[in-house]
């Protein structure tokens, strides 16, 4: 489990409400959080969600006026917004991060609702495909990493290490996470999982430098530096900045990562008095040998099995590490133009494009009778490029935002370009293509929205529609027979020609996703929030390297009518909560619901011997969650993040394949309904000891509850120490994770390429043991 570097201490400001001098009575929060409870059953009741996928909902011209408060401490809930959003200050010395230095998720697992699964304790080993473990109100990432780099959606559907790896948390200012209704300006590709946005530390005004050095159990080693300008004589700035790392994995031979090194460089510069213009770049090169996945049976038995890996010797065929392994580079650009039209109006310009290349070797990745002992090569080499144009302006005392994004990006999604080779005792011999094929249009995503606020009496109004319209890829497969072992462009040049039955043109969704909030101060202390609306969802790209490889579902369907079958997840959501809190902290609990339709969940088909993820679920959720940040006393500090979940399908399902599962009623899988952090902070002059304890409830790996996963709990404590000196100032971290060395299953994983190397199951990760990590930093 993740842990943070220091204590999470939060505070919060109110939207146009001075700060309170004193803490409210705690004997009040009881009956609030009841009354909570009562108006926001009521609402939810009250409240039809039922619109369609082609109906505009007209909301009227309502708006309200948002400002960022400033806050001293690393978490903070924002009182402007009737959302439920939370960020981080990754600037304050006491935010969390990954130990890792990198992985922006880790930053954000101790949130009420997050579930992030992780397989080692750095933050650094990528998952291959599409999981990366993290899971909000028990939506799963299906597509990699997704989620939004100062607002955009920079890596696209992205299956490698992508926005994971490319950023170290030293570069960024904040990290936030939206969950429920997600509003129209936040061009996320999907929402309906909750939004991760990343925000990159741009160039400071004043000059500055920091070094750092990082070394921990199991071979970790990290030197990072940055140097700011500071502003120059011409008004401009720059940052630059590197980092270095390296790790050896925890359980069995090789390294996660054997050598991550990324360079980022940004410059902000003014145009006159009515513009401005900034530029980041980001650079990485990634290579880690991969963990090893437990099938069921062996996840049940972790005093057998927990340090379970691949074998470094190469007879062991399929099982050898380093035919498990990963190599990746990537890098990204954008840019972003402000140019002020007068006091009251702005246009704000953004382009962007990154580039993926690399590989995945899996062994036993092609889960089929005759190729399941052959080692698959995942090629990939992809891009994505787009940009988001918005118009802010306010008439009267009405804001509005009206934009337009757009969005371009290669597969994969889906794989487009495998290899097979068979283990021998010489190496790896090729055998074929198994899967070859090309582009002939690129997923694409526009984006029309509008938004207005205002106060409206004593309430803060927000409203606002967007239209979201994806087109899927369209993609012509070539017939591999006699295709020898050559690169991409020559394999495609020597093949007999195009398979039309297994080619598919892409179809196009639009979906209109409307939006309303409002948010109510109650009192000095308290305000009452609500928030609905539609978000949209990742189709699965799963079935179509299954279909490719599955001569039953050939026998069944043409590649068209596969690829017609797809459709996007969408939710209908309502968040209600209550805020109170004062100088010293808070209390927030929420109470949400959604139904959720053409979820995504992964199927054993026995008709066609294959799982798979499909869009197939229909399914509720409901439940509450509770963050909590309180200065106990001048040296103690307290903080919970509780949440109960109960995710359930309302109907069952047919499989593509045409096969029957009873499902209704049941938890999706790899849900908990459980999820609690709590933490303590004990702050004496330079030094500080922060303890966290972290409790996952029971989930279930598969859809129909035989394969019950335990619950499980952790404790993370870190020590820090800070000195300031006549130059600069010096800190110091030490830090132990799973400090009692817990043994359990942290991550599951359903996702096809990984499952095929179980025998078509679900995956099993055991989580990292104790490990120790100490940082010394100086600033200047």
């Amino acid at each position: 489990m993740p842990s943070h570097t220091t204590s999470s201490r939060l505070r919060s400001q109110r939207h146009n409400q001075p700060h309170p001098t004193s803490a409210p009575n705690l004997n009040q929060l009881l009956p609030l959080t009841r009354a909570l409870l009562g108006i926001s059953v009521l609402s939810i009741g009250a409240i039809n969600l039922a619109w369609g996928d082609d109906t505009a909902t007209d909301l009227g011209t309502v708006a309200a006026h948002q400002t960022d408060t400033p806050s001293s401490s690393p978490t903070t809930i924002d009182w402007s917004k009737a959302t439920t959003n939370y960020q981080v200050n990754m600037q304050d010395n006491n935010a969390p991060s990954a130990n890792g230095g990198t992985n922006p998720y880790w930053t954000i697992a101790n949130l009420p609702s997050v579930s992030l699964d992780t397989v080692d304790s750095y933050g650094l080993a990528n998952m291959p495909a599409g999981q990366k473990g993290l899971r909000i109100r028990g939506e799963m990432m299906p597509h990699g990493a997704i989620g939004t780099i100062d607002g955009l959606p920079l890596m696209g559907i992205d299956p490698g290490p992508g926005t994971l790896m490319s950023f170290d948390n030293e570069d960024l200012s904040a990290i936030s996470v939206q969950e429920g209704p997600v509003a129209p300006d936040n061009i996320s590709l999907f929402t309906n999982v909750g939004v991760v946005d990343s925000q990159v530390l741009w160039p400071m005004q004043h000059s500055h430098a920091i070094i750092s050095q990082s070394i921990g159990a199991f071979g970790f080693d990290r030197t990072f530096v940055r140097l700011d300008s500071g502003t120059l004589p011409d008004g401009s700035a720059f940052m630059l900045s590197a980092s270095n790392t390296g790790a050896s994995k925890w359980r069995g031979p090789g390294d996660a990562p054997g050598g991550r090194k990324n360079i980022e460089f940004a410059w902000t510069h003014p145009l006159g008095d009515r513009a401005d213009v900034k530029l980041y770049f980001t650079s990485d090169n990634l290579q880690e040998d991969s963990y090893r996945p437990l099938t069921y049976s062996q996840a049940t038995n972790l005093g057998q099995f927990n340090y379970y890996d691949y074998s470094s010797t190469r007879s062991a065929g399929i099982n050898y590490y380093g035919y498990n392994t990963q190599s990746f580079r990537d890098w990204s650009a954008f840019a972003e133009l402000t140019y002020r039209m007068g006091e009251q109006s702005s246009l704000v310009f953004k382009p962007y494009y990154s580039q993926e290349t690399g590989e995945y070797m899996i062994g036993g990745g092609l889960n089929t009778p005759i190729y399941k002992n052959d080692v698959l090569q995942w090629l990939i080499d992809h891009n994505t490029y787009g940009f988001s144009a918005e118009w802010r302006t306010q008439f009267a005392s009405t804001h509005f935002k009206l934009g337009y994004a757009w969005d371009s990006m290669d597969p994969p999604g889906p794989p487009t370009e495998w290899k097979l080779y068979n283990p021998t005792a010489n190496g790896l011999s090729f055998q074929k293509w198994a899967l070859l094929s090309s582009i002939t249009q690129r997923n694409t995503f526009s984006n029309l929205y509008a938004v207005a606020d205002q106060n409206l009496g004593a309430w803060h109004i927000q409203a606002g529609m967007r239209y979201v319209d994806e087109t899927l890829p369209s993609i012509n497969v070539y017939n591999p027979t006699g295709v020898g072992d050559v690169s991409y462009q020559s394999a495609l040049a020597s093949s007999s020609g195009i398979n039309s039955k297994l080619s598919a043109t892409g179809a196009s969704f639009g979906t209109w996703l409307p939006f309303v909030s409002a948010v109510l101060p109650l009192d000095p202390f308290s305000e009452f929030r609500v928030s609905l609306g539609r978000n949209y969802g990742a189709p699965s790209f799963d079935i179509w390297p299954t279909y490719q490889n599955n001569s039953k579902l050939q026998g069944k369907y043409t590649a068209q009518q596969i690829w017609n079958s797809i459709r996007p997840e969408t939710d209908d959501a309502i968040d209600a909560g209550w805020r109170i809190g004062n100088a010293k902290g808070f209390i927030e609990p929420t109470v949400f619901y959604s139904q959720n339709h053409n979820v995504e969940v992964g199927v054993t088909d026995p008709s066609i011997n294959t799982t798979y993820q499909q869009n197939i679920g229909q399914t509720q959720l409901y439940g509450m969650q509770l963050l909590a940040d309180y200065q106990l006393t001048p040296t103690w500090n307290g903080y919970a993040s509780i949440s109960w979940n109960k995710n359930t399908f309302t109907q069952n399902i047919v499989t593509t394949g045409g096969t029957p599962m009873s499902v209704e009623g049941l938890q999706v899988p790899d849900t908990p309904q459980w999820i609690a952090n709590l933490g303590a902070t004990w702050k004496q002059g330079p030094f500080a000891i922060m303890p966290m304890l972290h409790y996952t409830g029971l989930r279930y790996a598969d859809l129909q509850h035989t394969q019950p996963v335990p619950s499980y709990s952790t404790t993370d404590i870190n020590v820090s120490w800070e000195h300031k000196t006549t130059t600069g100032t010096l800190q110091a971290l030490f830090s132990v994770t799973n400090v009692f060395n817990k043994q359990y299953i942290a991550f599951i994983n359903t996702s096809s390429y990984t499952q095929a190397a179980t025998g078509g199951q679900p995956a099993f990760y055991p989580g990292a043991p104790q490990t120790w990590m100490a940082k010394l930093a100086y600033h200047w």
